[in-house]
């Protein structure tokens, strides 16, 4: 799961579709901080994506 902090950064820059500015105001943190949050939290996501892929693929695999 993703920290909260990075979660809430994802939700208002792709569900909420606030720009930067927003996010950084409402969390009390400059946009250069949202900015380095937002890219750790899509790291997260794709790591977690990539995780998610071997276990399917090792399963598949142990399955034939």
């Amino acid at each position: 799961h993703l920290p909260f902090e990075q979660r809430q950064v994802i939700v208002m820059r792709f569900m909420d579709d606030l720009p930067y500015s927003t996010v950084a105001e409402v969390l009390g943190k400059s946009i250069g901080a949202v900015r380095v949050i937002q890219f750790r939290a899509l790291a997260n996501l794709r790591g977690m994506m990539h995780d998610d892929e071997l276990a399917a693929a090792y399963r598949h695999a142990r399955a034939s």
